[in-house]
């Protein structure tokens, strides 16, 4: 099959991949600022894509970003960079594609269709992103289950402190507002900590304030996961992200919460460990996405010959 193209969309910048039978062979990215205008976020789009220097050769193109569709294919608001809101990907990169297909998926929805992949596709594996926010997705049989949104709607924003803090989406001690990048970044000031990444290797060093911050962070995904394995039944948990750099210093105390909150015949023998894929992980389930619509058009295409 040929290769095929992925943007993933992020915070702070674009990254761009060629990937070819699951691996990444060439790779760009580009700075993308929060306050970015709908034109510039456009241009930033197209300039990331021609950093890998397209050719009649590429496949379809993928791409996995930090948000949801409408039902007419366009950004909704709240994802964090406003510039995308409203912006029609196909539209956007249309022209560049010279009428090759397109897959566009949310992050959460792509980075666990590659941990899926990674981990030898379990009946159902709960993925849980840990970046500049928070949100989990849950594959069943390779495929993505779709709630809301093109996964399981906006599931960062559950709810495990009611008297917690204020989170960006208007409610109250959500997962997001407590163990999330920006969480971390804004509870780290105190210490002196200007963000989540510098947290993580602290702890790592065993600095005391960094440690109980990832300690808490990790009480709180806990939680969060005692609900979700209640109503999804996952066979394995992967946990994804910046935040999964501090490795079991954030896994083992939301694996004791868990146990401690869940209900014992769910989460009893319910798995949690970091992710396989890295920071890679939507650039790789992007191309999967890719690659299936690849296949999908090739065979109509098959059919319409016959």
């Amino acid at each position: 099959m040929s290769a095929v193209v992925v943007l993933d969309i992020g915070g702070s910048g674009i990254r761009a991949a060629r990937v070819q039978d699951g691996a990444i062979v060439r790779r760009a990215r580009l700075e993308l600022s929060g306050a970015i205008a709908p034109a510039q976020a456009t241009e930033t789009l197209r300039a990331a894509l021609g950093a890998l220097e397209p050719s009649a050769a590429d496949g379809a193109l993928g791409v996995a970003f930090p948000g949801f569709l409408d039902d007419a294919g366009r950004v909704l608001p709240g994802i964090y960079i406003p510039g995308f809101v409203g912006m029609d990907f196909v539209d956007a990169l249309g022209p560049l594609m010279d009428g090759r297909p397109m897959s566009v998926v949310p992050d959460i929805a792509a980075a666990a269709v590659a941990e899926a992949a990674a981990a030898g596709i379990p009946d159902r594996l709960l993925c849980v992103c840990l970046g500049t926010g928070a949100n989990a997705a849950l594959v069943a049989d390779g495929t993505v289950v779709d709630l809301a949104g093109g996964c399981l709607g906006d599931a960062g924003h559950v709810v495990v402190d009611p008297e917690g803090p204020e989170c960006t989406c208007g409610g109250r001690g959500c997962l997001e507002a407590t163990c999330s990048g920006r969480a971390l970044a804004r509870d780290g000031a105190q210490f002196g900590f200007n963000d989540a990444a510098a947290i993580c290797e602290a702890a790592r060093e065993t600095n005391p304030g960094a440690t109980e911050l990832v300690n808490r962070a990790g009480r709180a995904l806990g939680r969060a996961l005692a609900s979700w394995a209640a109503m999804t039944f996952p066979d394995l948990v992967v946990v994804t992200g910046g935040l999964s750099l501090a490795g079991e210093l954030l896994v083992t105390p939301a694996r004791s919460e868990m146990l401690r909150v869940g209900p014992p015949g769910i989460v009893s023998g319910l798995d949690v460990q970091i992710g396989r894929c890295g920071p890679d992980a939507a650039l790789l389930g992007a191309a999967i996405e890719a690659e299936r619509v690849q296949r999908a058009n090739s065979a109509a295409g098959q059919e319409a010959v016959a």
